[in-house]
């Protein structure tokens, strides 16, 4: 994707599953970018993150002087990129019934200086995330409980039916579903979800909670109580000793 706004980027992007794209021209009134015209009609709002203008240039400094780069940060949750979720859904929301659209998704472009960062917080903000390591496990290894937190899909479920994940420094894609959608089943079994699923990875809670991939806190307590929320997981997945940790992205760039 070349230009900063990356519109017909996209575009060309969601082409490739054969759909018919249409730009929704700008007006003073709250419009979402694009409009998928066919079997279903489709309504995409594209919203971009970048770092700040002072750590881009701090990067492009670094490794012109041919030094490492090194950027670090947390993965879960951030309120920035909340209100940028948020901000989607009302442009999304303002037209989806004068479009008679059936779905609403987002098109998340990372482009900051880790970009990998930048994505696993779009997962963690939409499916409120947070990393669990079961000590009495062989690997080792934290598993991801969905709505362990708060979460922008939950909160946005009446018009929010997914994402697009775009990870702008290496090419890589994900298709995000919102389970906690009214739509979700009809998005499993509709055309548009049809031509997509065979050519980008899918995020489906469900089906990786069901492989044992991910946790999911699928309770009605209040996520601001993390000791609750905790117990509630530990409990439906017998967890006796674990920790919950919210890691930290760290990322060592060079010209060589």
């Amino acid at each position: 994707m070349k230009n900063e706004n990356y519109e017909e980027d996209v575009i060309r992007y969601l082409e490739r599953f054969s759909f018919k794209v249409t730009k929704i021209p700008e007006s003073s009134i709250k419009t979402p970018d694009f409009l998928i015209e066919g079997e279903e009609n489709v309504l995409i709002e594209l919203k971009t993150k970048f770092d700040s203008k002072e750590l881009h240039a701090k990067q492009s400094k670094t490794l012109k002087a041919d030094d490492i780069f090194q950027h670090g940060e947390l993965t879960g949750y951030t309120g920035k990129i909340a209100k940028v979720i948020s901000a989607g859904k009302d442009q999304l929301k303002a037209q989806k019934q004068t479009t008679q659209s059936q779905f609403c998704f987002l098109f998340l472009i990372a482009n900051g200086v880790t970009s990998s960062s930048q994505i696993k917080q779009f997962i963690s903000t939409l499916y409120g995330c947070m990393p669990i390591i079961d000590l009495e496990c062989k690997t080792g290894r934290a598993k991801n409980c969905f709505y362990f937190t708060e979460s922008q899909f939950f909160r946005c479920k009446d018009i929010l039916d997914g994402a697009f994940l775009v990870n702008l420094a290496n090419g890589e894609a994900q298709l995000a579903l919102n389970d906690q959608s009214n739509n979700y089943s009809s998005l499993k079994q509709s055309k548009f979800f049809e031509k997509c699923s065979p050519h980008i990875p899918v995020i489906d809670p469900i089906g990786q909670e069901e492989q044992g991939y991910i946790y999911i806190a699928d309770c009605k307590l209040n996520r601001r109580d993390s000791d609750e929320v905790k117990k509630y997981v530990f409990d439906k997945y017998n967890i006796s000793k674990g920790m919950l940790h919210n890691f930290k992205n760290v990322v060592f760039q060079s010209n060589l």
